[in-house]
């Protein structure tokens, strides 16, 4: 067991978390006086556990899961609260970017969140959700959107909550970097972007000033970037929504799906859903216009 003290604290998704690496991606909470919600710390054993499935790259518990990843790091995560680390044959010292994708994602699940493969922003005071494909261009998209005035919320992972007192859901903050291919970094961000480590598709990142640190916005609006253009039907909303669930094969088993899949179906009926065409080839020019079209939408609908 690693005997550095849990002094390195960050906040993301809505929790603090305390740990004995520092989670460079996630927001800096140093010096907080909160209750850590998540602890996250080295461990040089990996206990034997009952599993109950086992799938792609690890394994599901009755209470949590256990992911490895390329010789790296293997995580055990134990309900829902605490994060152990057992470094591989190929650590690196940097906790790898599967930890703050996968492993959040499935973490957050267990404890009643939505994760979805999605980036979402924030116009006046109502967040957009934007979803669809890999290489659609939800990034790009949601950079042009800052650019036009919106606020960021989350990049690639964007977590919704149910919140049962206002019987809403809301999107809550995620990692406070947004990952972009150089070109489009430079165009938005000029030249406040740094470089990611072991990225296959050499994205850097960058971390817009708008971020929205701690506040979770109601989700009103349903983005989806698509190549179809045809309307949707309740249903259509509710199986492309689905099928934006982060790591769905894995969500599938865990014991809280048919919540979250219940979750789905109330979003698709609650938020405005809208289709837009996938991004493509383009100019920053027809970014900022694409951009500035959908706020305007935004703030045009009464929801």
């Amino acid at each position: 067991m690693n005997s550095e003290p849990l002094h390195y604290q960050a906040r993301s998704f809505g929790l603090l978390w305390q740990s004995d690496i520092k989670i460079e991606h996630f927001a800096d909470a140093f010096g907080s006086d909160s209750n850590a919600d998540i602890i996250v710390s080295e461990t040089n054993h990996l206990i034997e556990r009952q599993p109950i499935h086992s799938i792609n790259r690890g394994i599901i518990y009755a209470d949590g899961f256990r992911f490895t990843w390329n010789d790296i790091a293997t995580f055990d995560m134990f309900d829902g609260n605490r994060v152990e680390y057992c470094p591989g044959a190929n650590w690196t010292g940097d906790l790898p970017w599967p930890f703050y994708s996968t492993v959040t994602a499935l973490l957050l699940a267990w404890r009643g969140c939505i994760p979805f493969h999605g980036s979402a922003i924030s116009v006046d005071g109502q967040s957009v959700l934007i979803c669809g494909e890999s290489g659609a261009g939800k990034s790009s998209l949601t950079a042009a959107l800052i650019s036009q005035g919106a606020q960021f919320i989350s990049d690639d992972l964007s977590v919704v909550v149910p919140d049962k007192a206002q019987s809403c859901f809301n999107l809550v903050p995620g990692r406070p970097g947004i990952r972009l291919f150089p070109a489009v970094g430079q165009w938005f961000f000029s030249n406040d972007v740094h470089p990611l480590h072991d990225d296959p598709r050499d994205k850097v990142i960058a971390v817009p000033q708008s971020y929205i640190d701690g506040n979770a916005v109601p989700l009103r609006h349903v983005v989806f970037l698509s190549s179809s253009e045809n309307a949707l039907s309740e249903i259509d909303r509710f199986i492309r929504l689905r099928k934006q669930l982060f790591r769905p094969n894995w969500l599938d088993k865990l014991p809280g799906i048919a919540a979250i899949r219940v979750a789905v179906r109330d979003i698709s009926v609650s938020a405005h859903v809208s289709i837009e065409p996938v991004i493509g080839e383009t100019n920053q020019a027809g970014l900022r216009a694409r951009a500035q079209a959908i706020i305007d939408r935004v703030q045009s609908v009464a929801v």
